[in-house]
């Protein structure tokens, strides 16, 4: 998700909180010609700030387990780790949508195609306009859901008499056509209701199935990077081994909350 979002980096020396100013927005008025523009008006600045912080892991294996094995042991637990990295900073990135000033939807209820298109058309009219394109980050199981909306698919996974897209009738055994037709045949579908659509596993679940997706400008959310995450090996002689620790410093927020839409939805495991 990290690529979806603005990036910004500390440099040494600039401590481990990252500002920048967030400023009311400003208008403007007819004029006469010949009358003085006196139109001043007070504008109001705050800070937004993220603070960093280290994220890491260890892994450690015996100089017995190392010469036993055939495979590569360091490089094969070298790139787990940093896979690790990688979706610890994206869970921390899935989990600032929960920081939109709006949430559009409610536990327990379907994820629909409708909500997207709301939440598209409820950004393109915010009263301060949205910088950056738009992205719709959701979980995998909230998409099938969008899927099964559009494909018009009842819950036994057969075909219902509706209105299809483009508006045709169907029924069981009917043909497909338009959006339904490239949905159930590549599923996968890379824009709905004109915003690019992801899906993220990392996004979490309550105990009640329901989860927390997002529509987002690519501003409104920050992602922080301090220390560009690296290995570092150190033998421990009395242990007889290696230790592989993998340690990066990140740190995210919402920088503009009225640029976003949190998307609450149930995403219970699907099972058609």
């Amino acid at each position: 998700m990290r690529r979806l979002v603005r990036q910004a980096n500390l440099g040494k020396g600039q401590g481990l909180t990252y500002n920048a100013p967030t400023w009311t927005g400003v208008s403007v008025l007819d004029l006469t010609q010949g009358v003085d523009n006196a139109q001043a008006q007070a504008v109001t600045d705050s800070n937004f700030a993220v603070t960093v912080a280290e994220i890491g892991g260890q892994v450690f294996f015996s100089d017995l387990a190392e010469d036993a094995l055939r495979e590569d042991v360091m490089r094969f637990f070298g790139q787990a780790l940093a896979n690790a990295w990688a979706n610890a900073v994206d869970t921390d990135l899935t989990e600032d949508m929960d920081s939109a000033t709006v949430s559009l939807g409610g536990a327990g209820t379907t994820m629909v195609i409708g909500r997207l298109q709301a939440g598209a058309v409820r950004l393109a009219a915010t009263a301060r306009p949205v910088e950056g394109g738009l992205s719709c980050v959701i979980h995998p199981f909230q998409y099938h859901a969008i899927v099964q909306d559009l494909a018009a698919v009842s819950v036994n996974g057969r075909w219902v008499n509706t209105t299809g897209t483009p508006a045709v009738i169907r029924s069981y055994g009917s043909s497909v056509a338009g959006m339904s037709e490239e949905l159930i045949r590549k599923y996968w579908v890379g824009s709905l209701a004109g915003v690019d659509v992801y899906t993220d596993r990392n996004i979490a679940v309550d105990a009640s199935d329901d989860s927390k997706g997002g529509m987002f400008s690519k501003p409104s959310i920050v992602s922080v990077l301090y220390e560009n995450p690296s290995v570092r090996i150190q033998r421990d002689e009395s242990m007889r081994g290696v230790e592989l620790n993998y340690v990066g410093t990140h740190g995210s927020g919402m920088y503009e909350g009225t640029w976003a839409y949190e998307l609450l939805a149930d995403a219970s495991t699907p099972t058609v």
